[in-house]
């Protein structure tokens, strides 16, 4: 969708993640690690005990702002 929208991840202000299993919070951050720019956008991160869908284990939803 940012590229769509002739953005990349830089332009990412804001991250929210909810994470069904607190084990994969390392793989989450290697992920992070690999995509995010060198100044990390604002993030929070909430466990939750499901997603809409069962087979869901993680989701994020993401703000970007481009002058």
């Amino acid at each position: 969708m940012l590229a769509e929208a002739g953005m990349g991840f830089e332009h990412l202000v804001k991250v929210n993640s909810y994470l069904v299993e607190p084990s994969h919070l390392p793989l989450l951050g290697r992920v992070r690690a690999e995509f995010q720019p060198p100044t990390p956008p604002a993030s929070t991160l909430v466990f939750v005990r499901a997603l809409v869908r069962p087979e869901w284990l993680y989701e994020v939803d993401a703000v970007a702002f481009c002058a």
